[in-house]
């Protein structure tokens, strides 16, 4: 099995960088558009930095690619929420694969190695969830971590249901 974390960090870093240079794209270019600092994407294309969800969906937008290219899905068209919304949009498709699986948020929180506090933060978009805990939160619920970023939280119980085989 793979590292997990650190795997699916390596995963978008690689990613980025070969979208970023498919593009013709500089580092500095995409930091710039993204709003953040070329260390930083650097150290994001390396695979050493746990990105959250906004920061994720900032580097998106500026590689005008969608979230599930980012995890190295290829040839996605689905939109990408505007990124005020990205963690409402996170929030409620763990809320609405919670409930379709009939566990309670402490049971979520247990499974995903998280406080139960932090679970429903994130469920009403109060939080901004790191790509690592967005990962532990989809291993959890059984979805691709791309399904609580790049569809509706019908999709994502949808595609579920088709994985489980139920």
């Amino acid at each position: 099995m793979p590292d997990g974390e650190g795997e699916l960090k390596r995963r978008v870093g690689r990613a980025l960088r070969t979208l970023r240079v498919a593009r013709g794209y500089t580092q500095q270019k995409v930091a710039d558009r993204a709003r953040c600092h070329r260390t930083y994407l650097s150290a994001v294309e390396a695979g050493r930095r746990n990105l959250t969800a906004k920061a994720l969906l900032a580097l998106a937008d500026a590689l005008q690619a969608s979230i599930a290219e980012l995890f190295g899905e290829p040839g996605s068209s689905a939109r990408r929420p505007p990124s005020q919304t990205v963690a409402l949009q996170i929030g409620a498709a763990v809320r609405t694969l919670r409930l379709r699986r009939g566990i309670s948020q402490e049971a979520l929180g247990k499974r995903a190695r998280l406080n139960r506090s932090y679970v429903a933060g994130i469920e009403t978009g109060q939080r901004n969830p790191t790509l690592r805990n967005v990962e532990k939160l989809a291993r959890a619920l059984q979805v691709p971590v791309a399904a609580l970023f790049g569809c509706s939280p019908d999709q994502a119980a949808e595609a579920t249901h088709r994985l489980s085989g139920d």
